[in-house]
């Protein structure tokens, strides 16, 4: 009984710490031309001020084309343009300070951008959404070749909204002291019973 108090409690407190280093949120990016892009992003751990994403769902359309985005591309292997644009990081800020690149202008991407794969309904199989320093606007590249080399698409807005956390009933710390307090009362029971014998 002892030994299986211990896993539960183990259990418990790696449930506990994994939740507490992802959060998940809606985001969308509606361009000023024919570019929109929807869906949900989930962060791991805490980088340069911001979060890493970990997996990103959603779509991507273009010119009234969908496409499913299949994936996330490993950070700084995307995407190159005729503006000098560092390559992907994969990191939003949810309080918007952009990573600092900006003072004042705020972003919940930094001038990297946040690069995903998606099907190829076009020609278009990547796409990258980075904050602009000039205009303060976002903005995508996107495009095909293997050497993710693309061209400014649209102007536009992104947003990131917490996606609300399911709540902890507020029983289970109640079933929790009930369910140690009755293994505490079984260990005390069978060691008595063992000290009679």
């Amino acid at each position: 009984m002892k030994k299986f108090l211990i896993s539960v409690a183990a259990a418990s407190t790696m449930l506990t710490l994994a939740a507490a280093h992802a959060s998940t949120y809606n985001w969308t990016y509606t361009s000023t031309s024919s570019d929109t892009a929807s869906g949900t992003l989930t962060t791991g751990t805490t980088d340069n001020g911001g979060f890493d994403v970990t997996a990103i769902t959603g779509t991507y359309t273009n010119s009234g084309v969908g496409d499913v985005i299949t994936g996330l591309i490993t950070p700084g292997t995307c995407c190159s343009s005729d503006i000098d644009k560092a390559a992907n990081d994969n990191i939003v800020y949810p309080d918007q300070n952009g990573g600092g690149v900006i003072a004042g202008a705020g972003g919940y991407l930094d001038t990297a951008g946040l690069g995903f794969s998606v099907s190829d309904s076009t020609t278009t199989t990547w796409v990258d959404l980075y904050f602009r320093v000039t205009p303060t606007q976002y903005d995508v590249l996107r495009g095909s070749s293997a050497g993710k080399n693309g061209f400014v698409q649209s102007l536009g807005t992104f947003t990131l909204v917490p996606v609300a956390a399911t709540p902890l009933p507020p029983a289970l710390p109640l079933f929790s002291a009930g369910l140690g307090a009755l293994g505490l009362f079984g260990w005390r029971t069978k060691r008595r019973a063992q000290a009679i014998a």
